[in-house]
């Protein structure tokens, strides 16, 4: 992410609208959207950024809607961080993104700039 994405409600889809390497155009930097090009066994990563002390978020990663990862931060000095990590099995055509969670309604901002990056990554371990 390349800016800060401010107050965001429940149930958002976190958008990472800039893309440094997406080999098969799975990732779409408009819908924050990972299509699976092909079936296999996906590792996805993601990291985010909150600034000020006192906000707080849940962050899920859902495989076709449904949370199958899930990482909580809360910010007690500046710059706080977490990251998640889920491996899964997916078909063609499964849908993977990350967003605020959907009942939890997170406080503060997302924090993405030239100190800190929000992001979201992800790589096909074993693909047919």
């Amino acid at each position: 992410m390349p800016t800060t994405e401010n107050n965001p409600s429940t149930h958002h889809t976190i958008i990472y609208d800039h893309d440094v390497t997406n080999i098969g155009n799975g990732y779409n930097r408009h819908s924050g959207t990972f299509i699976a090009p092909v079936d296999g066994v996906y590792v996805f990563s993601w990291t985010i950024f909150l600034y000020q002390p006192g906000e707080y978020m849940s962050i899920e990663l859902t495989l076709n809607s449904q949370p199958v990862g899930a990482s909580y931060v809360q910010g007690m000095y500046d710059y706080s961080t977490v990251s998640g990590t889920a491996v899964l099995s997916m078909q063609k055509n499964d849908i993977v993104f990350t967003r605020t969670h959907a009942t939890y309604v997170p406080h503060g901002s997302i924090r993405s700039d030239d100190l800190m990056r929000s992001t979201f990554t992800g790589w096909c371990l074993s693909c047919h």
